[in-house]
């Protein structure tokens, strides 16, 4: 996860970018999204996905020497892998530490102190604002996908007691938010923007409040002057809103999204990829689902949370025709028309692979929201 710090006052730097634990953090102080719920089905997934889950050192200590890690070393031939980065769980593959009722062994034998703090923290996403933190969730998780179990709404004591254990978190300041290379604006101005996104999707649904905010967001910064360098400076106006979209130019901003995103490994899971094809004839997927999944995305703060503003309103922007493209290609893969668990294999590889982790891919991201910037400068 990603930490969002003010740039300094003399404009020396940037928002810069890390990890940073949150301990002085009470119920009151957060913000609980509504209509979602959660509690754990047992299903493994996450478990099984691959991802590096980093060990911290008071987790290592606990786990070196003990008898469950022993056998998983037995059967697993390691429990933990060193990287340039320090040690992470052996998830080859799966983790070793899953047991035959996909329950963690760590949990159930150590406790969930011993647990690494990624596997304590999932699937919530946490991020705290000059307002409070708010609370998201994985839409990696079956759970969340299913809207399974009790309200988050009720769970306020522990995620409270999750951060109060040092948790990290992402944290986005006062000042340094990045609206597009080297601009950038206050979290001030970003709420009015939010607040004005949320009016709209009352009117017009998230998905197209999405793309008047891109399209506002994007023909206001082309309005400003080119920066002779790269030094941070404040945007030289606060940031106006959404405006009608041209569907001309949305369209061409999506193409150029896929043509980068293709230049990429993108996952192929199940052969998925194979069916792929180019964005012609795909219109963007508006569903409920996807209309709840958006609205989730900008209540966590995912316009933030990675830099910039206009590359993350990019991306959110082509999600839907994402989601119909993949969505297309599960279902042609199993030979039927698209139905709702191809859906949920789409998001699921939205949700990994673009959105939160990105894996790299937030340059992709920032060339295409230049690529709209240089457009509505000097129109085709």
């Amino acid at each position: 996860m990603y930490v969002t710090r003010p740039a300094e006052r003399n404009l020396r730097r940037t928002a810069t970018i890390g990890l940073e634990p949150l301990t002085n953090m009470d119920s009151g102080s957060l913000h609980l999204p509504a209509e979602q719920n959660y509690d754990c089905v047992q299903c493994g997934r996450s478990c099984k996905a691959g991802w590096d889950i980093a060990v911290e050192e008071p987790v290592r200590r606990q786990l070196e020497g003990h008898p469950l890690t022993l056998r998983v070393i037995q059967q697993h031939g390691a429990a933990l892998v060193e990287k340039k980065t320090g040690p992470v769980l052996n998830m080859t593959p799966a983790c070793g530490y899953l047991e035959p009722d996909l329950l963690c062994g760590i949990h159930r034998h150590i406790g969930v102190e011993a647990k690494p703090n990624i596997c304590r923290l999932f699937p919530y996403i946490l991020s705290s604002t000059p307002e409070g933190t708010y609370v998201g969730v994985s839409y990696s998780c079956t759970a969340v996908r299913q809207n399974s179990g009790r309200p988050l709404s009720v769970q306020g004591e522990e995620i409270a007691a999750l951060l109060k254990s040092g948790t990290t978190v992402n944290v986005v300041g006062e000042d340094g938010l990045l609206v597009h290379a080297s601009w950038f604006t206050q979290w001030s101005d970003y709420r009015n923007l939010e607040n004005q996104i949320w009016r709209r999707a009352e009117l017009v649904g998230m998905q197209a409040a999405l793309a008047e905010a891109l399209t506002g967001v994007a023909r206001q910064v082309a309005g400003w002057a080119r920066p002779r360098n790269t030094s941070p400076r404040p945007a030289p106006e606060e940031l106006t809103g959404c405006l009608p979209a041209a569907p001309e130019l949305l369209a061409r901003v999506r193409g150029e999204m896929w043509a980068q995103l293709s230049e990429h490994s993108l996952p192929e899971l199940e052969g998925v990829g194979a069916t792929l094809g180019a964005l012609e004839g795909v219109e963007p997927l508006d569903t409920p689902e996807v209309e709840k999944y958006l609205r989730h995305l900008v209540f966590r703060k995912q316009l933030v949370i990675h830099p910039t503003l206009l590359s993350n309103l990019c991306l959110l922007d082509f999600l839907p025709t994402f989601l119909a493209l993949y969505g297309q290609g599960f279902a042609r893969l199993r030979g039927r028309v698209m139905q709702d668990q191809d859906y949920w294999d789409a998001l699921d590889v939205a949700e990994k692979f673009l959105v939160y982790h990105c894996r790299g891919l937030r340059p992709v991201y920032q060339r295409c929201a230049r690529f709209l910037v240089e457009q509505l400068r000097s129109p085709v």
